[in-house]
């Protein structure tokens, strides 16, 4: 929804990018799962092994104390499925192998290994999200972005 005027007004030249230049780049290849099963070795190749083994360190330190600590927090969602979105789609869909993608989805799996857990939300953590999504979209929408 926030970024929804962005598609609308930007229509053609995304229709182009999605839909047409797409074409060229095998989005539509077919290709079998087990070819399209190696983007999840891109993502680890573009995270990198010192990395990932220092991501899943912390984010397994932020697990242990969270449950040692006594807070119920809750899994972080939102986070492990910016990494998984950006893969099912070609995976799925059998498109050909594209790096770019597997950039964007490295983001997700960062975050959700850094924040695994989220601590659970007071009544005063929950306007000030509100606030801070509300000034974020604001200065979103006055940047042109």
């Amino acid at each position: 929804m926030v970024c929804g005027w962005l598609f609308f007004s930007n229509f053609l030249h995304l229709y182009f990018y999605c839909v047409l230049w797409n074409w060229n780049w095998n989005a539509n290849a077919k290709l079998p799962l087990r070819v399209t099963a190696k983007f999840a070795s891109l993502v680890y190749q573009d995270i990198g092994p010192v990395a990932a083994i220092a991501c899943l360190a912390m984010g397994g330190i932020t697990v242990a104390s969270t449950l040692l600590g006594g807070e119920r927090g809750r899994w972080n969602w939102r986070g492990l499925w910016c990494g998984v979105a950006p893969l099912a789609y070609p995976i799925g869909s059998g498109a050909e192998l594209y790096g770019a993608v597997c950039e964007i989805a490295m983001f997700g799996f960062i975050l959700f290994a850094l924040a695994p857990m989220v601590p659970p939300a007071r009544r005063a953590d929950r306007r000030f999200r509100a606030v801070a999504a509300v000034i974020a979209l604001a200065v979103t929408a006055a940047s042109g972005v």
